[in-house]
C-alpha cells in the first residue's frame, strides 16, 4: 500500500528430451534354454523403468535398476523384451530386444568305427550324427568328460585298456546349452 516493491523469482528446468536408456537380455545372448532371464540395463538419466513381453502389458514402474531378473514366455521361439524408461520429467523412451528360447535338446548320435563290433585297437573313430548342437565331449566312465569341443563329424578316440566290452559316453550341445547325452559300445 505505501509502493514498496518486492521482487522475487523461481527457477525450473525444462526437459523434453527421452532418457538415454537401453536394455539387454542375459548379456544381449542370442538364445537362451531357460525363460528367467536378466535384463541388464543402462542409463545415465532415467529414474524408473519397466518392462513388457507383449508391449501392451507392462511390470509397473520400478526404481531403475542396472539389473532385473525377468521371466520370458514359455514357448520356444523368438521373444521380444519390451522396455520403458523413464526420467524425472516424466519423459519416456520406449527400447527391446530379442532372445530366442530354445529348450530342445539336440539330436544327437555316434557310433564306434562305423558302429563295428569289434576291434583290435584301443585307437577308434567316433562318428557323430548330431543336429543342432555346436559342442561336443566324451567319457570313457560317463562321469569325467574330455571337456567341449566345436561339434565335428567325427572325432579320435582312445579306449581304456583290457579287452571286453568299452561304452564310450558323448554329450553334444547346443548353442542355448541344451545337452544331448549318447553312448555307443565296442568290444576290445
Amino acid at each position: 500500500v505505501a509502493g514498496n516493491i518486492s521482487q522475487t523469482s523461481d527457477l525450473i528446468t525444462v526437459d523434453t528430451l527421452a532418457p538415454a536408456a537401453t536394455f539387454v537380455v542375459n548379456g544381449d545372448a542370442a538364445s537362451t534354454n531357460d525363460t528367467n532371464v536378466t535384463l541388464t540395463s543402462t542409463s545415465l538419466d532415467a529414474a524408473e523403468m519397466q518392462f513388457s513381453n507383449d508391449g501392451v502389458t507392462y511390470s509397473g514402474w520400478v526404481a531403475y535398476a542396472a539389473s532385473t531378473a525377468w521371466i520370458l514366455p514359455a514357448s520356444d521361439g523368438s521373444h521380444t523384451v519390451h522396455g520403458q524408461f523413464r526420467d524425472t520429467a516424466g519423459n519416456v523412451v520406449d527400447t527391446t530386444d530379442d532372445i530366442v528360447l530354445d529348450t530342445t535338446v539336440p539330436m544327437a548320435s555316434f557310433v564306434i568305427n562305423g558302429d563295428a563290433a569289434l576291434t583290435n585297437d584301443q585307437n577308434v573313430t567316433l562318428n557323430n550324427t548330431v543336429t543342432d548342437a555346436v559342442d561336443m565331449q566324451f567319457s570313457n566312465d560317463g562321469v569325467t568328460y574330455s571337456g567341449w569341443v566345436a561339434y565335428a563329424p567325427s572325432a579320435a578316440w582312445v579306449l581304456p585298456p583290457g579287452d571286453g566290452e568299452h561304452t564310450v559316453y558323448g554329450q553334444f550341445r547346443d548353442a542355448s546349452g541344451n545337452v544331448a547325452d549318447s553312448s555307443d559300445a565296442i568290444i576290445l
